[in-house]
């Protein structure tokens, strides 16, 4: 996308992003909350304190979302040392600390073992039920299994255009596979059965 613009509670991207930045988490492989020579853990400390986040708050998303993820297997590792998937966990974690109320993710799960990409979408949508109406959780992927764990709404372009806006199990109904094509190879080539 090279233009438009973001308005989140009737404010438009500029102003939120000066006078509300604690109501928007951002993740993306592109631009990182944690980057420089701190561990995991001071960053996680400056986040806390950037973001006045509680006590309470901070220790349940550690100890629990984060232990479930594996955060704490790299909790004394500099932030510019890790791989890639550890460095999405870590982004992960970093956003559920400051507790947004609009979570914007692109490709959030990148680089991420199958096992604990599961146990993000198990967190995320833990997340999404307790604040219930106050969370709003936006993911641009190209993962449908990611997709279809954790999306309630659907928006599929193609070429930079809308082609279905709707709920999930509509979006399912209107692209479910028609048919099975079933091959067998035949000594180096194959023919096509059914």
């Amino acid at each position: 996308v090279d233009q438009g613009y973001i308005r989140v509670h009737d404010r438009e991207h500029n102003y939120m992003i000066d006078k509300h930045k604690e109501t928007v988490g951002f993740i993306s492989y592109g631009k990182s909350n944690i980057a420089g020579s701190g561990t995991i853990r001071e960053m996680y400390d400056l986040c806390k304190k950037m973001y006045h986040v509680a006590d309470d708050h901070y220790n349940y998303v550690i100890q629990n979302a984060g232990k479930q993820i594996g955060i704490l297997e790299f909790w004394e590792k500099n932030a510019g040392e890790l791989s890639l998937g550890e460095k999405s966990r870590a982004e992960f974690i970093y956003t559920l600390l400051i507790c947004p109320d609009l979570w914007i993710m692109d490709e959030p799960t990148i680089g991420v073992d199958y096992e604990t990409r599961m146990k993000m979408y198990e967190i995320n949508a833990h997340f999404k039920n307790v604040r219930a109406e106050k969370l709003t959780i936006v993911i641009a992927t190209h993962n449908m299994q990611e997709m279809e764990a954790i999306s309630e709404r659907v928006i599929v372009l193609n070429k930079g255009k809308i082609i279905f806006c709707g709920p999930l199990d509509k979006m399912q109904d209107r692209y479910r596979t028609l048919g099975v094509i079933r091959f067998e190879l035949v000594q180096g080539g194959f023919s096509i059965q059914d």
